[in-house]
């Protein structure tokens, strides 16, 4: 789990508005933001690596290449059309995730790409952290 906030007063788990999900019929990545819960697919064999991988030092390399994009991808709804998600569980929490980072919604003064960023804490320097540190470790 990622934590969406620095305060302790206002945690909120990404893995309670996002599941990472195993999928028989698709063959890429999917995004589903229709149901309480934004629901990334996986196709098997990304799947069973993205489990494995999910409990390591390789977490921040995951984050950085199923949720960042995922979350864009939601992201990119909103933008379209909000109205359509504002009764969902996942975006009244992301809205109020975003809030307290000081982003609305309604707004958009930043791409979705880096509003990901920012919500995540900057998943793609932590990743380019563990690929350095094993690197220097000379493991391959």
């Amino acid at each position: 789990t990622i934590d969406l906030f620095e305060s302790e007063q206002s945690i909120e788990k990404l893995s309670s508005i996002i599941n990472v999900v195993l999928s028989y019929e698709n063959k890429l990545m999917t995004v589903d933001s229709s149901s309480d819960k934004i629901v990334i697919a996986l196709p098997k064999n990304q799947y069973e690596q993205y489990a494995t991988f999910s409990k390591t030092v390789f977490n921040n390399i995951l984050i950085s290449v199923v949720i960042v994009p995922g979350l864009v991808e939601v992201l990119n709804r909103i933008k379209i059309d909000r109205h359509a998600y504002e009764d969902t569980r996942w975006y009244i929490s992301l809205k109020h995730s975003l809030e307290s980072i000081g982003i609305d919604l309604n707004l958009f003064d930043e791409t979705p790409l880096e509003i990901a960023q920012k919500l995540l804490k900057d998943p793609i320097q932590g990743a380019i952290n563990v690929l350095k540190k094993v690197e220097e470790s000379g493991a391959d």
